[in-house]
């Protein structure tokens, strides 16, 4: 795994430094940086979410004299850096993203993909159980079946879209490519396609090697969303505790003391169905 990369002015990381004992665990898990050298450590392709905005480097260039974050290389993305504030809100963006566009390429006609809390999730089977059972047993129902229908549950209902078109956003549709255009695609965008989800993962390398694809692709039950982003996800969180930690003149510059409402990732399981036809 990468490391977090902690970019400050030269002062701030001369003062972290000197801290000696007390920033240890904070410089080991990151890599400090001085502002000053952001050109000559990434390169122009590269893109970085900061507060849920997007920049290029040239624009973090121009801000780089009061430039005070921790960013984490993004699991999906090759060439992606995320501000460990919205870590897990922009990973999560980015994996529906990626997945639906994907899909769409390898002519999937719907896709449907969700976040749920891993206690929700429980809490949900346990009761879908508990109806399963009453309703193979109902001499020991308690009552009506507690059942309840999510929307991946509800997804035959959905009207079926055009033959290889998926809507892949709001705003249009994508369209069956080859599978040589689909590497393509992967490379130009910097897709780390090992970190998606398992599943999808075996359909996708299935259309790389033989470009054909049908029937229904869904998440395993319990599916976590990666290893690799929950790691990242749990150790985002430890190290915005280790910035606050530092002395005022210091921590206070990251902004880091406010807690997001945002599910951890670590706490998050993945569903999506996806319907690529006969």
């Amino acid at each position: 795994m990468e490391k977090h990369l902690l970019i400050t002015n030269s002062q701030n990381k001369y003062n972290i430094e000197q801290l000696g004992k007390k920033t240890q665990e904070l410089r080991e898990n990151t890599e400090v940086i001085d502002s000053r050298e952001l050109k000559d450590i990434f390169k122009e392709q590269d893109i970085f979410y900061l507060s849920n905005k997007k920049y290029k480097l040239s624009d973090l260039l121009l801000k780089a004299g009061n430039l005070n974050v921790c960013l984490c290389p993004s699991p999906i993305y090759e060439n992606v850096y995320y501000d460990i504030a919205c870590f897990d809100k922009s990973c999560k963006s980015d994996i529906v993203k990626t997945i639906q566009s994907l899909a769409g390429f390898m002519g999937a006609k719907r896709c449907e993909i969700k976040f749920v809390n891993k206690e929700e999730y429980k809490a949900k089977h346990e009761s879908n159980l508990e109806a399963s059972i009453d309703a193979e047993h109902p001499a020991y129902a308690k009552g009506n079946m507690n059942y309840k229908q999510t929307d991946l549950d509800n997804s035959s209902n959905t009207k079926e879209l055009q033959k290889n078109e998926i809507r892949a956003s709001k705003k249009g549709y994508s369209k069956k490519i080859t599978k040589e255009e689909l590497q393509e695609y992967i490379n130009k965008k910097y897709i780390n396609i090992d970190n998606l989800p398992d599943s999808f993962l075996s359909a996708l390398e299935s259309y790389l090697e033989t470009e054909k694809l049908s029937g229904i692709v869904k998440s395993e039950e319990h599916e976590k969303v990666n290893q690799n982003a929950e790691e990242q996800s749990i150790k985002s969180g430890s190290i915005k505790a280790q910035i606050a930690k530092l002395p005022l003149n210091i921590g206070a510059k990251f902004d880091y003391q406010k807690t997001s409402n945002e599910s951890s990732l670590r706490d998050c399981l993945i569903e999506y169905f996806i319907d690529f036809g006969d």
